[in-house]
């Protein structure tokens, strides 16, 4: 028989190597990349269309991927263009394989579209994440390593785990979380 590779990410690549000695098919990682926001272009967050991303490694711009099949894996991190606080329009539903915030610039995800599809958030840096796009985000698992994380939207989580001296803000929060440790 033959054997297909699928269900990779979308910035991996692979393939298929016959081992005959041991009787087996190993995957070959090739390559693997992930998208930080950059913001160049504006403050979108939409699919496959605005360049507002650079990959972590290549370090050039890109779109976010979303397909029915998988998702990118993204970065907020303080290095975004510009200075100071970071606005991020989510202007769609986005299902986000995972989410890193990390550094010490404040993100404020704002919009109509939602952060859907169960995506984990890890928080780390000093800054601060709100959330308060009106979309309705649907989350996995959050955790808050440092600094602060602000509801201030429709928003459901699997649970949140909050690290010594971090702060989970629920100002004006419409959602359930499944649990707070």
């Amino acid at each position: 028989g033959t054997f297909q590779l699928t269900g990779l990410g979308p910035r991996m690549t692979a393939s298929l190597a016959h081992d005959e000695v041991n009787g087996k098919v190993n995957v070959l990682v090739d390559g693997f990349d992930a998208p930080k926001w950059s913001g160049a272009v504006d403050t979108k967050w939409d699919i496959n269309t605005t360049n507002n991303w650079r990959l972590v490694t290549a370090g050039t711009p890109t779109t976010y991927l979303q397909n029915a099949e998988s998702a990118d894996a993204v970065r907020f991190d303080a290095t975004a263009d510009g200075t100071g606080d970071v606005t991020v329009d989510v202007t769609t539903n986005v299902a986000p394989s995972s989410i890193a915030v990390d550094g010490g610039r404040n993100y404020t995800f704002t919009g109509t579209g939602g952060i859907v599809g169960a995506a984990p958030i890890t928080k780390t840096g000093s800054g601060l994440l709100t959330l308060a796009n009106t979309g309705g985000n649907a989350l996995g698992s959050v955790a808050v390593n440092e600094g602060t994380l602000r509801i201030s939207g429709n928003t459901s989580a699997g649970g949140v785990a909050l690290a010594a001296s971090t702060t989970l803000d629920l100002a004006h929060a419409n959602g359930t979380l499944a649990s707070v440790i």
